[in-house]
């Protein structure tokens, strides 16, 4: 069978899945914007798209940052995909991420291939506050690929994902965890507590940090921000505390260097439900035991075996604590990477995404044979 994958980079989110089905002996192809330099995966075939190219603002782009973006990848790339059709190698299966535009028009070039949208499980849907944040286009990308693919493909910590609970063809699916690469770091640098305070303004969060610093003189707090505002914000208070050193904005980082802020965490503390299950995972992964609410956490998690919970309002005497009590913190940051080993380490996860798309895509061509006869009546 030939597979089509595509994505904004090479290899990204589909390099482990594209390596599998390329040594089960089916025929690779991966298109993509970007590509990471010097980089190859055996039997797979790249195929580099041009990059969108950002029109100038209108009314619906200033509203939805990126979609005009979004939406020239997706016309460039389905010219790149009619020439792969021309030259006779139509994929069977297509692979597309639903967080960005290159596959959004691929059904016009392979209207006979059974297309899968791919996406990390919305952990909600925004609201009009969102509006004018990147989120707000990414979740509107993924509504127009979960009606125009034969299957949407979730990707969370095991609960039914609100796309897949509201689709027919709608997937949930572990998220699979490169845990060989986020793996505990030597242990060597300083305490380090990861704050996800998404969208979060400073003031709601700032005190918390505060006093942790101030009672933990060694300390340092990374807050990763979600949207401009949230960045501002932070920006702001930590210009305004006497810790400010130990407050850290990392905002983009490359892959190693959120390696190695997730390896340097103790803990990944989120105030809100609104934490990604690629963070945390990945998060556990590294050995950072994640601090959440009490009703709002995943299912596997279990309290100070491999999470820590709290009830009400978070506060630093509860962070101090926790980081104080050093035989426990170490037995949940052990557990926190065994649960990932156990349920989403990516050498056994793929597998089993390769069984349920194989499994997929044998229904849908049972489906379309038995659907011809009563087409051509």
């Amino acid at each position: 069978m030939r597979i089509l994958f595509i994505n904004h980079t090479f290899p990204g989110l589909f390099g482990a899945l594209a390596s599998a089905f390329a040594a089960g002996g089916h025929e690779v192809l991966f298109a993509s914007g970007f590509r990471r330099r010097e980089f190859s995966l055996p039997g797979v075939r790249h195929i580099v798209l041009a990059p969108p190219k950002e029109s100038r603002a209108s009314g619906a782009s200033r509203n939805a940052p990126g979609l005009e973006a979004a939406f020239s990848a997706g016309g460039q790339a389905v010219k790149a995909f009619s020439r792969l059709a021309e030259m006779g190698l139509a994929p069977d299966m297509v692979l597309s991420s639903a967080s960005d535009g290159y596959g959004l028009f691929c059904e016009e070039a392979f209207p006979r291939a059974f297309r899968v949208g791919w996406a990390e499980a919305p952990v909600r849907f925004p609201g009009r506050e969102m509006l004018g944040e990147t989120a707000f286009t990414r979740q509107l990308l993924q509504c127009r690929y979960a009606v125009s693919c034969h299957a949407f493909v979730c990707l969370g910590t095991g609960e039914p994902g609100r796309f897949a609970s509201s689709l027919a063809h709608g997937l949930d699916a572990p998220y699979a965890v490169n845990t060989e690469w986020f793996s505990p770091g030597a242990g060597m640098g300083p305490e380090v507590v990861l704050l996800h305070a998404g969208r979060l303004d400073a003031a709601l969060v700032q005190p918390v940090v505060a006093g942790l610093l101030e009672a933990r003189g060694s300390c340092h707090v990374a807050v990763l921000c979600e949207g401009r505002a949230a960045w501002e914000s932070w920006s702001t208070a930590r210009a305004a505390m006497p810790q400010q050193a130990r407050l850290h904005l990392p905002g983009t980082l490359s892959l190693e260097e959120y390696r190695q802020l997730l390896r340097a965490a103790a803990l990944l503390v989120c105030p809100h439900d609104g934490l990604p299950a690629s963070t945390l995972l990945e998060a556990m992964s590294c050995g950072a035991v994640p601090v959440l609410e009490e009703d709002r956490h995943p299912v596997f998690l279990h309290q100070g075996q491999n999470a820590f919970f709290y009830q009400g309002r978070l506060t630093a005497d509860l962070l101090v604590s926790l980081l104080e009590a050093h035989t426990p913190l170490a037995a949940a940051r052990a557990g926190a990477r065994a649960a990932v080993l156990a349920l989403f380490d990516g050498r056994t996860v793929t597998l089993q995404h390769m069984r349920l798309l194989l499994d997929a895509y044998g229904a849908w061509k049972r489906r379309s044979v038995s659907a011809t006869p009563r087409q051509a009546e």
